[in-house]
């Protein structure tokens, strides 16, 4: 199903319990489908609820320790 709710970075960032901007920094670092980020009004950029779960789902999860590399 397809969800037509679009929300500021900053507000997408709070709906996901998170800091102000922590989508805005998360998509500087990594590839989201562009059909879910789209720019209105020049800076002011929106995300999709679904790009939202797309974040979401694509988060390493809070608490789980990496594999150290070094023995």
């Amino acid at each position: 199903m397809v969800d037509n709710n679009w929300h500021t970075l900053s507000s997408a960032s709070r709906l996901l319990g998170k800091g102000n901007t922590y989508v805005s920094l998360w998509l500087r670092r990594h590839d989201i489908p562009d059909e879910m980020v789209m720019s209105s009004q020049g800076k002011v950029y929106l995300i999709s609820q679904d790009g939202m779960e797309y974040i979401r789902n694509n988060t390493k999860k809070e608490g789980v320790l990496m594999a150290s590399s070094c023995q």
